[in-house]
């Protein structure tokens, strides 16, 4: 038994220098012991610790104008306000205010046709109706 554990120290230690990315999991199966035992082999053997690896960026394209971004839907602030918001003109005084798309779609589809810049028109045009 001790000759075996001499042997899987042997080989824990190769397999390591020869592949720097295998995982303590992959070493532990090939050689017959746990995953713990080769962490202590080669903490005693004064082995370093595999890389790290770092996290890939995801480039996604704008939603406006298709150039690539890291980690954004949008280049910028007009391209996402351009692609989420809309100008409409007040139903009662006329003054453009931007509102969300989503919101416009549900109004409509609701047959609410009126928009309002504030309740203050709201209310003049609910004491006209």
């Amino acid at each position: 038994m001790p000759q075996q554990i001499g042997n899987a120290r042997i080989k824990a230690v190769e397999l390591r220098k020869a592949n720097l990315n295998m995982t303590l999991e992959a070493i532990a199966q090939q050689c017959g012991i746990t995953k713990q035992r080769v962490y202590k082999i080669f903490k005693d053997e004064g082995i370093e610790r595999r890389p790290k690896v770092k996290p890939i960026k995801t480039f996604k394209s704008c939603k406006n104008c298709g150039i690539l971004n890291v980690n954004k839907a949008y280049c910028d602030d007009k391209g996402r306000d351009k692609a989420l918001f809309t100008e409409l003109p007040c139903s009662q005084c006329g003054t453009l205010k931007k509102y969300r798309k989503y919101v416009i779609l549900h109004k409509l589809k609701n047959d609410q046709y009126n928009f309002f810049c504030s309740r203050k028109c709201f209310h003049k045009k609910q004491k006209k109706s």
